[in-house]
């Protein structure tokens, strides 16, 4: 069967971690296109609102507005990849954004971090997982650092 490269709407890079997809009959084709337009027309909305809010508001927030359109153009995978990591370490989602330009920080190292296949693997098995299987984690010395507070 031949594989056919296609563009992921959220990485701007062929879908998924291997690059190759499956070709799929004309109405899941129909049904992952729509998604894909689904989560750009999403974008754009976040965009607007964040380009909506002034310098008060995001101040009152307490970011910047680059850092907010940083995270708005982050993949949803990437928060959720950092939280389920933290918990690996025993910290918490509410203790990992007390510090909202540390939390930034940590999304954004994630978001370019190398060890992708190595964290989805480790992150399957999450409940059976240990610190010292994260060794690979970019991240790994601010998930001590918390979970050492408690």
């Amino acid at each position: 069967m031949t594989k056919r490269r296609t563009l992921d709407a959220d990485h701007g890079d062929p879908d998924g971690p291997g690059g190759m997809v499956q070709p799929c009959n004309g109405s899941r084709r129909r049904m992952i296109m729509l998604a894909r337009l689904q989560r750009i027309f999403r974008r754009h909305d976040d965009l607007e609102t964040v380009a909506a809010l002034s310098d008060r508001q995001l101040a009152d927030i307490g970011i910047t507005r680059e850092q907010a359109l940083h995270l708005v153009a982050l993949p949803q995978d990437v928060t959720e990849r950092v939280v389920e990591m933290a918990r690996i370490f025993g910290v918490s989602e509410d203790e990992l954004k007390r510090n909202r330009a540390e939390w930034l920080e940590m999304l954004q190292v994630c978001d370019t971090c190398q060890h992708l296949p190595a964290c989805q693997h480790l992150l399957q098995v999450s409940e059976f997982a240990t610190p010292e299987a994260a060794e690979f984690c970019p991240n790994k010395a601010n998930f001590e650092r918390h979970a050492s507070k408690d």
